[in-house]
């Protein structure tokens, strides 16, 4: 079908006139051509347009041009209101990724607002007004078995915090229960916000004034949203990564309590292994008892961890803070000292 062909340019290559297309859809449609099998590609998994492949035994055109970056959003609102039964409909479509940033799978259903969401540029506040009104549910669909919502899609996407903030905010502002959608892993958007590297703090301060419990959620590992900031390690600006944590120890400093699976760790615990000193001060300053909590399963206090895991800087810092902490044996009776000996930091000699 012709929508088809023009949704789907990116691979072909194809150059046209927005205008000329609208102006031609239009005449199909004044000359009563205007029924959904006209709008409609049935593809089975064999077949391929150049490099994509649809294996999805049936897709609208209308997903391809929402994943399509390229293709303008004046199309894809032409094609909403030609069939806005579309909207609501899942499919796969290989070659344009969703969620695949918080999730080990290659391939996610998804309905067009998965795939807009997960554009990396091209989005517009407008558009996702049209597409959520043309088909309300659709914010609500999640795919597959990975369950994620359009919202977590958003949120993991890497343009989030530059080009789609009045996004985020108008979905907050008018569409509140998007925030507690949990994925197969029982991850609210804030847990997937704060594990990415190109967060901003004005989406984490968004995410929670929208819903302030959600600074208390735990998912599948029992994990709270600052256990997963304490161990993201791919936000690059520091001085970032420290303002989203005062966002969530300002909101309920409760949090700095509360223990997580695995290891059953605190937030220092995890933060004395992958962040810098200045992120942990924020934590021993709300919370200073925690430098002589020991982890429930091995009984590492945060310096031992620091000692095999962490940075010099973060060690030295930890240890300052509490220098008889070093004395402290774990539940296996080391010392830090035997942790630094085993350290991957290749920094034994200048701690010792």
């Amino acid at each position: 079908p012709y929508a088809a062909h023009l949704c789907s340019n990116r691979y072909h290559g194809i150059s046209y006139n927005e205008e000329d297309i609208i102006e031609s859809s239009s005449s199909e449609s004044d000359s009563g051509n205007n029924n959904n099998e006209a709008w409609t590609t049935t593809i089975n998994s064999t077949t391929t347009l150049d490099s994509g492949k649809f294996c999805s035994d049936r897709a609208y055109p209308i997903h391809v041009a929402c994943a399509n970056e390229h293709c303008p959003n004046s199309i894809i609102e032409l094609l909403a209101w030609s069939n806005p039964s579309a909207l609501g409909h899942l499919c796969i479509l290989e070659n344009y990724g969703i969620y695949t940033d918080c999730v080990n799978e290659d391939h996610v259903e998804g309905v067009p607002l998965h795939y807009y969401f997960s554009r990396p540029s091209n989005m517009e506040l407008d558009t996702v007004k049209m597409l959520i009104e043309a088909h309300p549910d659709s914010l609500m669909v999640s795919g597959d078995e990975v369950e994620c919502y359009p919202f977590h899609v958003l949120v993991a996407n890497s343009s989030v915090g530059t080009t789609c903030c009045d996004i985020v905010e108008y979905l907050v502002r008018f569409h509140p229960s998007c925030l507690q959608c949990t994925d197969v892993y029982d991850q609210i958007p804030l847990h997937v916000a704060c594990y990415q590297s190109h967060m901003t703090a004005h989406i984490i301060r968004l995410l929670v004034e929208g819903w302030p419990d959600s600074v208390r959620q735990f998912d599948c590992n029992e994990s709270w949203p600052i256990h997963h900031l304490c161990e993201s390690q791919g936000l690059d600006d520091e001085e970032v990564k420290l303002n989203i944590l005062k966002i969530l120890v300002d909101s309920d400093p409760g949090t700095l309590r509360a223990w997580n699976g695995g290891h059953y760790s605190l937030p220092i615990h995890i933060a004395a292994r992958y962040q810098c000193p200045a992120f942990n001060k924020i934590l021993v300053d709300e919370y200073p008892s925690s430098l002589r909590v020991g982890e429930r399963q091995g009984g590492n206090l945060p310096l031992h961890l620091a000692c095999e895991y962490g940075s010099l800087d973060t060690v030295k810092y930890l240890h300052e803070a509490d220098p008889q902490s070093i004395f402290a044996m774990n539940k296996c009776g080391l010392h830090t000292l035997h942790m630094t000996m085993s350290t991957r930091g290749g920094y034994q000699a200048e701690v010792t």
